[in-house]
């Protein structure tokens, strides 16, 4: 809904028409991100050799988000739940933006 929005507020520019679209351009400009997982408490990131943990180190916490009561139709199929972390961190990469930055000869001369 906000790519319409936006694609009839800017007429003239190239909108993508889909969020799937929208994402594939922010991949190809190195703009995209990493998730890790984090414990609810901020007391550790399922990083590295944490990366297999369901549990928090430091307050035992769990890493999951609480299952709520199965409906009637998963329970039915049989289809298993995915697990979801309770809390995500987005870590954005900074050398590829420095790298794409200096990629102008503009900026380059007010750096």
């Amino acid at each position: 809904m906000i790519l319409d929005l936006l694609a009839d507020a800017f007429e003239h520019a190239k909108i993508p028409h889909s969020f799937y679209e929208a994402k594939k351009t922010i991949n190809k400009f190195g703009l995209h991100y990493t998730k890790i997982d984090a414990c609810p408490n901020d007391c550790m990131l399922y990083l590295g050799e944490d990366t297999n943990k369901d549990f928090c180190k430091k307050c035992k916490t769990s890493r999951w988000k609480a299952k709520k009561k199965k409906s009637t139709i998963a329970f039915a199929t049989g289809n298993k739940r995915k697990k979801i972390p309770a809390k995500v961190l987005r870590y954005f990469p900074l050398k590829p933006r420095l790298q794409r930055m200096f990629m102008s000869s503009k900026i380059v001369k007010h750096m």
